[in-house]
Parts: structure tokens; sequence; C-alpha cells
């Protein structure tokens, strides 16, 4: 007889694992169906042991164990996987089986019999070697080219890639181009496939003897090949790598964190690598494979255009739209081309103020401040955090005053200054507003591809979808500086050298504010002032690279989360700890209030410090590394 040491496979909270008797042991990676709590779930064995060799630890247990219901496959994870979620399970402070489910799609464990086992076998341990974490920072195009020559290395070398990337749209459009050459061992898995689809695609994958490449999400690194040699994150600085569900894995992490385990390589490639992993790169905790770029050219021709009006200028009618803006859109129609034209934010404006005390505009349901939109000939006030809608008829809650005064460049705001000034230049317009699903932006572009002296206007959502265009402009960015987030200028950086990226002939960018250091950098494609200015001011701030963040939320009736706040300030008043509330309530109206600690750069997991917030009850949500404090 037998202790299986299993993990729980959900996404909420459980203990870290659970121990039930069989008869035979079990291998690690082993899927079995085990009690808990009068049902039957999902569970990963962790390791087996003999009940003769715990004899002691059952005795002084104050309950009995279970029986394992029914061994539903062998192991379909690989012990280096098992062993990188366990450690992660530390790093973001949850239980190994939620990391578990994260990264292991939802088809895979709920069809575990039906799961083919790899047959290739575990590596031998292999003494000094270690694995290596890398960097690549270049322009897409020559990234790819280095990725397919490093593929093919691999493969001679007889191990496996998994190329990660933040999002399906990036699956389906970097795919295609990997797999040219190596169609016949590439696996690409992304959101389009079906579940009976994924399983046999997966199953082929597992047993293919030669190695292969697997593109996708972090989703799908569980895949079991134990001959991975090589992982490789690209699009290093996408948001989409923070999962937004508990434990809020960074997959970034994981992969690296994996990469460890199989004693293999790890590549972080980008256009403009984050702060932090630059930082890392500097200080020699990563390496390059060729030497980072710092330096963009680009053929298309770059203006950079200062929309502040002079002291001494007399003030005109407002116009979103800058004289170089229209002239590049004459250019446009006259020749046939086309444009695109970007846009930071939804609506009409993105934000709207008191003009006699100041005080924003929130939303009354959930205190965000709210967007001012057109619905078809009306306007509203739309909260994009609660999809609240309010009458634009109404007083400033601060002071009661009826001016109310829009603020800034919204993406409705351009459309219907094209509309009036050029009434015969075909607009298509791509936002979450106006295209709720994949197949209609696809589509909106493509007509906006097939109609020459067309414009394409578009926020963060039609860029992945769109590869070049003769003249390109951003119209819009200044609004994103007034997020208070401390990466929002790495976010702006990665914005703007993309947009530049597809511009062929012209590329534009208007601002209130061009001495802004990622705006310049971003239009001129020079990065190194950046990124020293970017590390001196976070060094200023005890910011990340240099401190790593935790910050714990509540929510729920004010007074009621500040007393439990309260008595956790007090439970952990052996830590730098603040106490303060969220910028605005969650998206059911309630209050929320965070706390914050603040750990020296490589001193997490503390022990101490995790075992606490391990025993915190689950209405506390943890974040490591938050993209927020606020």
């Amino acid at each position: 007889m037998y202790i299986i040491e299993t993990i729980p496979i959900k996404r909420g909270p459980s203990k870290d694992t659970l121990s039930y008797f069989h008869k035979d042991p079990l291998t690690a990676g082993t899927i079995v169906s085990a009690p808990i709590r009068g049902r039957l779930i999902n569970a990963l064995v962790l390791k087996s042991d003999s009940i003769s060799s715990q004899k002691m630890s059952l005795k002084e247990s104050p309950f009995a164990l279970k029986k394992i219901a029914k061994v539903k496959s062998g192991a379909i994870f690989s012990k280096p996987f098992i062993e990188a979620v366990n450690a992660s399970s530390d790093i973001f402070i949850g239980s190994a089986g939620s990391v578990l489910s994260a990264l292991s799609p939802k088809t895979i464990l709920e069809n575990a019999n039906k799961v083919a086992l790899s047959e290739i076998p575990e590596k031998k341990e292999m003494p000094g070697v270690v694995s290596e974490h890398l960097i690549s920072q270049d322009e897409t195009d020559e990234r790819m080219a280095l990725y397919k020559s490093i593929i093919r290395e691999e493969f001679a070398k007889n191990k496996s890639v998994f190329f990660c990337l933040p999002t399906n749209v990036d699956v389906k459009k970097v795919g295609k181009i990997l797999e040219k050459g190596i169609e016949e061992y590439s696996y690409t898995f992304h959101n389009g496939l079906k579940d009976k689809d994924i399983l046999h695609l997966w199953n082929k994958a597992v047993k293919e003897k030669h190695p292969i490449i697997v593109i996708s999400t972090g989703t799908f690194l569980s895949i079991p090949r134990n001959d991975l040699g090589l992982i490789i994150v690209d699009k290093e600085s996408s948001r989409h790598y923070k999962l937004q569900t508990k434990p809020y894995i960074d997959i970034r992490k994981f992969a690296e964190i994996y990469a460890d385990k199989i004693k293999g390589r790890v590549i972080f490639g980008d256009i403009a690598l984050r702060v932090e992993t630059m930082w890392r790169f500097r200080n020699n905790d990563l390496s390059n494979i060729l030497p980072p770029k710092f330096k963009y050219l680009t053929g298309a021709e770059v203006s950079l255009v200062d929309m502040r009006t002079p002291i001494d200028e007399e003030k005109k009618d407002f116009s979103t739209l800058s004289p170089e803006i229209r002239a590049l859109i004459e250019t446009t129609k006259e020749n046939n081309q086309n444009m695109f034209i970007f846009s930071a934010r939804r609506g009409l404006s993105p934000t709207t103020v008191c003009g006699d005390c100041g005080e924003i505009v929130k939303c009354g349901n959930c205190n965000t401040p709210i967007t001012l939109h057109k619905n078809a000939s009306k306007k509203i006030y739309l909260c994009h955090r609660c999809n609240n809608i309010e009458n634009p008829e109404r007083k400033c809650l601060f002071c009661g005053s009826w001016k109310l005064v829009p603020l800034g460049i919204g993406i409705e705001t351009i459309e219907e200054e094209l509309k009036e000034k050029y009434p015969d230049i075909k607009i298509f317009k791509v936002d979450s507003d106006s295209k709720k699903t994949e197949k209609s932006v696809i589509l909106e572009i493509e007509k906006w591809h097939e109609s020459p002296g067309s414009i394409l206007l578009g926020t963060e959502l039609a860029i992945p979808y769109t590869s070049s265009a003769e003249n390109v402009a951003v119209a819009s960015i200044d609004a994103l500086f007034s997020v208070p987030d401390f990466r929002i200028n790495e976010k702006v950086l990665g914005i703007i050298l993309e947009m530049r990226s597809y511009a062929t002939r012209k590329f534009l960018v208007q601002t209130r504010n061009p001495e802004q250091s990622s705006i310049k950098a971003g239009a001129t494609g020079n990065l190194l002032d950046f990124y020293r200015d970017e590390v001196e001011e976070r060094k200023g701030f005890d910011f990340p690279p240099f401190f790593d963040f935790i910050k714990i939320s509540l929510s729920g009736d004010k007074n009621t989360i500040t007393k439990e706040m309260t008595v956790l300030q007090e439970d952990f008043k052996d830590y730098a700890i603040d106490i303060f509330p969220a910028l605005s309530m969650n998206t059911k109206g309630k209050s929320v209030i965070n706390a914050l600690f603040k750990i020296k750069k490589g001193e997490w997991p503390e022990k101490t410090l995790l075992q606490k917030l391990k025993t915190l009850p689950p209405k506390f949500s943890i974040k490591f590394d938050p993209e927020s404090f606020l």
C-alpha cells in the first residue's frame, strides 16, 4: 500500500497538496480521480511513498486517508514541468494545482484518459550543464530570421523548441512565418481549434519521434517533450503574459524557471524589451545571442508634430488633426495609397473634468473615470471597466456644477472630423466598440487593404492584425500618460515603435509631449536615452527592477474591509507594508483597499512571509509584481 501525494487541478484556492492511498505506486505526472468534499476531482500525482515509511506521520494525522478513486492515465506531464509548477507556486503565492491548471489546456485535463504518453526517454542528468538565459532585441523581421536559424540548429541537436507568444492573434500570425519549410514538425495551438483538434494535435506532437516546434501561448507549455531544449518568449514586453486570474502567473517568469529545470535555453525577444529585462542584461544576469539593437533605421520619412499652441500665437478652432496629418491624408488619397491612423483611446473624449472644481467625472458604479461616447445620434458616458452607462446631462458629484469639460482625443472624435473634412474618403474603423469578434476585425482590415486611397482608424486592437501601409500616423497617444502605471512609458514606446515599423513611406506622431522620452525614442528609433532615463527614475522610487512588490487587495463594504486591513497590517507588522484605498471600486461597485509589500530584488520568495501569505483567506487577492500599485 502506498501514500500518494497529489495536486488538485483547479483554478480556485486549495491546499498545495492532498494525500490519498493506493495499492500501487504511481508515477509523478499521472492523472487520478480523487475524492474531495463529497465529489471527485482530477488530481496530479507528485510522488508515492510506501505506507511503512510513513507509519509515524499517519498515527499523528487527525484524519484518515481516503482512497484514490481511479487512475485515469499514466504520466501526461514531464517531471521538469511539474518541478517548475511547484517552484512557481511559491513565486506567485498560489497553490501548485492552480498553477498547473493555468498552464494546461482544459481539453487535455478533462480528457486525461485519451492523452498519449510520451515515448521519448527522460534526459539523463548531465553534471555541470546549466541553463542559459538570453535576449534578442531587434526588429520583427530580423528576429524571425534569427529564430528560424536557431530552431534548425536545435533540430540538428535532436532538441525540440517551444515558441511562446502572448496572444492567439500573435500565434496565428507568427505560426505562418515559422512553419515554412518545417511544416511536418510544426505544431501550432490557438483558440481557433476545436477540442477534438487540440487533442489530436497534442497526441501527434507527443508521439512524434523527430524534434518539433510548438507555437502557442503559455497554456501549452505543459506539453510533455522530454527533448525540449529551447523556449523562445517573443513579444516579451506584452502585458498579456500576465494572467488575469488566480494565481496571476507571469508566463515569462515561468518559462525561465522551466528552462532551469530542463537545463535548456530561454530567449526573450522584442523590438523593445522591458526595462527590467534590459537592466538584467546590463548587469550580466542575461546574455545575448547578437548585440541588442538600440538604434532603429527606417526607410519612411519620420515627423514629430508638436500640437501645443505657442504663447504668442492666436488660438484657432480646435482640431484633432494637425496640418501635417491633413496633408498626409491628401497625399494618401491622391496617390491611391493606404493610411493607418492610431488612437490610444476609445470614445469621443477619454476624460471629462468639472470646469469649476477640476474634479474628474467618474462612474457612479465603480468610481472609475468615465469616457464620453456617441451612441447612434446621442452622447453617453460609458465606463470601460464595468460597462455602466450614464446620461451626459449630469452634474459634478463633488460641487454640483453643470460645467463639465471633455478633455483629450478619442477615436470617435477623430472619426467625426475625418468624415466632416474628407467625406469622399473611405474610412474603416477597428476598436472594441465597433468590432466585437476577431472575424469582424480581420474582415475590416482586409477591406481597407483592398481599397486604395482609404484610411484605417484603429486602437491597440488593430495593431496585431495590421502588417504595413504607405503612411502611418499616431493621432492620439498622450491620453495614456494619465494612466497610473509606472510601466506606461515602455508601453507607449512599444506602440510607437510597432506603428513606425509598419510605415513604408511616411510616419507621423502628433503630441503635446514631444520631449517625453518614450515618444522621442519611439519616433527616432533611438532607445539608449530612454532606457537610461527609465532606470534612473525607477531607482529613485525603489521600483522594479530594484525591488519586487506584492499587492494584496480586499473588496467589500468600506468600513468592514478597513477593519480587516487594519488587522492584516498588525499581523504583518514585522514587514514594511503600506495600506491605502484603491483608485477605483471594483466592477460590482464595492470599495477596494490595497496593501503593498516592498521586497529587495533577489530576496523573494522569503520563507516566513510566504507561509503567512499562503494562509490568508481566499477573499484576499494576492499579486506578485502587479502591473499597477493603485
